[in-house]
C-alpha cells in the first residue's frame, strides 16, 4: 500500500478540501531535478551512443513525470456536496470523480481499525495495523445508511512501541474532517 501525505488545501466556512497525496512537494521537487538532470544527460549521450540517449531521455520522463497524484475530498457547502476525486494521469490532470453526494445525506465520519500480529524476518513480534477513513451518508426515503471508504493506511510497528502512524494519519484525518463538520 502506498504511502499516503495529508495536506488541507483549503480550509474557510464554504470549504473544506483535504489533498491525500502519493508524494510530497519535497519529493516532486527532487523527482523532476532528476528527471530533467537525465534528460540533460541523455540529450549528451545522443551523439555518441543513441541506444543509451534513448535509456536516459526514457528514464529521466519516466521519473520526472509523476502519474497518479492521489485523491482530493472536497466538502463544499457552498454547493452542497461531498466529493472524493482521484488525480490520474501525468502530474494528475486526468480527474476522475469517485463519488459525490449531497452535504445534507453525510452523517459522520468513522474511523476502522485492523490489526494482526506477525512475526518479522528477526523472529521479533510485531503489529501491522491498517485503518480505513469511512463517511458515512445517509440514502433515501428509508434512511439506507452507506459508507465510503476516503483513505486507508497501513504500518508495522513493535507491539510494545507507542502509536502506529497508520492509526495517527487516520485519527488526523478524520478529526480534520469532524472538526469541520461541528463547524
Amino acid at each position: 500500500m502506498a504511502l499516503v501525505h495529508l495536506q488541507v488545501l483549503e480550509r474557510n466556512p464554504r470549504r473544506l478540501r483535504i489533498a491525500l497525496q502519493r508524494f510530497t512537494p519535497e519529493q516532486l521537487a527532487w523527482r523532476v531535478g532528476a528527471g530533467l538532470g537525465l534528460l540533460a544527460l541523455g540529450s549528451q549521450l545522443w551523439q555518441p551512443s543513441p541506444l543509451l540517449g534513448l535509456l536516459a531521455v526514457a528514464a529521466g520522463l519516466g521519473i520526472g513525470i509523476p502519474w497518479g497524484l492521489g485523491q482530493i475530498l472536497s466538502v463544499d457547502r457552498e454547493r452542497q456536496r461531498v466529493t472524493l476525486t482521484r488525480l490520474g494521469g501525468p502530474w494528475g490532470i486526468w480527474r476522475q470523480q469517485v463519488f459525490s453526494y449531497p452535504l445534507a445525506q453525510l452523517q459522520g465520519v468513522r474511523l476502522q481499525r485492523l490489526g494482526q500480529e506477525i512475526l518479522d524476518k528477526e523472529a521479533q513480534e510485531s503489529f501491522q495495523i491498517q485503518a480505513q477513513v469511512r463517511l458515512q451518508f445517509r440514502r433515501g426515503a428509508f434512511e439506507q445508511e452507506l459508507e465510503e471508504v476516503i483513505a486507508c493506511f497501513s504500518s508495522q510497528s513493535a507491539i510494545k512501541k507507542g502509536e502506529p502512524e497508520a492509526l495517527a494519519l487516520a485519527q488526523r484525518l478524520a478529526g480534520w474532517i469532524q472538526a469541520y463538520m461541528n463547524l
